[in-house]
């Protein structure tokens, strides 16, 4: 479990777009490389942008298989305090909306973070499952922010 902060230290942190390259130092970032509007696959990979891993047509040519996409790592035998091999696991978790405090004198509202995690020893995938409910945002594709 995560230690919970008991000061109030005030940062200021600016979100950054969501990229396989900005998490990296974490995981994995998965997400669609495909257009989002883009309602079956296409008839020929070579009309897809490029992309590592290369996907292959699967499911009688109704799907696109990215594989693989998320390597599974184990840091804690001979590096963490425990010494204690881990084990694949994959867990999900199910985030709702949370209020966001206002700024006195001022027309924002701000993000409250009162615990921050790292795993040290092990990788992370973050897979974002849906988007908000608004397609854009001041009129451009909604960007994924960490």
């Amino acid at each position: 479990m995560a230690p919970t902060l008991t000061t109030t230290p005030t940062l200021q942190v600016t979100p950054s777009p969501l990229t396989k390259e900005a998490f990296a130092p974490f995981g994995t970032a998965i997400y669609s490389p495909l257009l989002r509007d883009l309602n079956q696959a296409p008839a020929s990979i070579t009309s897809l942008a490029p992309h590592n891993p290369t996907p292959v047509l699967a499911n009688q040519n109704s799907a696109l298989k990215y594989s693989p996409i998320s390597p599974l790592l184990d840091n804690y035998t001979n590096k963490c305090p425990s010494n204690q091999p881990s084990s694949a696991r994959m867990t999900m978790f199910s985030c709702f909306p949370r209020q966001l405090r206002s700024l006195p004198d001022k027309n924002t509202k701000v993000f409250d973070v009162r615990i921050l995690e790292r795993h040290p020893f092990t990788t992370q995938t973050f897979t974002p499952i849906d988007l908000s409910s608004q397609s854009t945002a001041g009129g451009q594709e909604e960007p994924y922010y960490l």
